[in-house]
């Protein structure tokens, strides 16, 4: 009951910064735009605030949560097809104008080109065997399993439907379904002789033991050793 509660509460949050955001700019959100033009201005066209300026504190943090709350709005009505109110579309452009990256365009053309660059790094693996099950335990292969495993961690959030958590599209997950990537891990049982075993393949690959915890096999294992040690 408290889980339902909660989840209709933060639902009620977020349709009221949505509700906010689409009306029109209020007075103080004007005075605060007005002193982010004066520090552009006076700052060599630049709108990112040190943390350490303490007497911009709070441009700084007024700043963000536009940034996040304007994405968002943005991301909604491009992933449903709708346009946006003339009032966010008019806050989107006000500060697009000074050079504040609202869509950040930069972030996602990175991570677009990652993920088709580690996809197509994929593709070759299964035309040359087979299959998309990339082992763990080899140093070549390292970062092609890592980069599963976070596809696999970033699917159980779009199946539960945590679109807007999730990295994951429906472009990509056709994708991977269209060369048999296994979403599910199937973690099989191993006893503890077993996982040393894994450690001293590591360490004899690695040359250390300091296991990442979002490693497909030992990650898990490591960091439950590390609190119970």
């Amino acid at each position: 009951k408290r889980s339902t509660k909660s989840k209709r509460s933060k639902k009620k949050k977020k349709a009221a910064v949505a509700g906010r955001m689409a009306r029109e700019p209020t007075e103080k959100w004007n005075l605060l735009y007005d002193r982010l033009v004066h520090y552009h201005a006076t700052h060599g066209g630049s709108t990112k605030i040190a943390a350490s300026d303490k007497a911009n504190d709070d441009l700084r943090k007024w700043l963000v949560n536009q940034r996040s709350q304007l994405n968002q709005s943005l991301t909604k009505a491009e992933e449903q097809g709708e346009s946006l109110s003339p009032h966010l579309q008019s806050k989107i452009d006000r500060f697009e104008a000074l050079g504040v990256d609202i869509r950040n365009s930069n972030r996602r053309l990175q991570y677009v080109a990652r993920w088709n660059e580690m996809y197509a790094q994929l593709c070759a693996y299964k035309e040359a065997h087979g299959d998309c099950l990339v082992p763990t335990e080899k140093s070549e292969y390292s970062k092609l399993a890592t980069w599963i495993y976070q596809q696999q961690k970033e699917y159980r959030k779009f199946k539960e439907g945590k679109g807007n958590s999730s990295k994951l599209t429906a472009d990509h997950v056709v994708k991977l379904n269209d060369i048999g990537f296994v979403f599910e891990r199937r973690e099989k049982f191993l006893s503890w002789e077993e996982r040393l075993e894994q450690l001293r393949q590591f360490k004899a690959t690695h040359g250390h033991l300091k296991v990442p915890t979002q490693h497909p096999e030992l990650g898990q294992f490591t960091s439950k050793m590390r609190r119970e040690c």
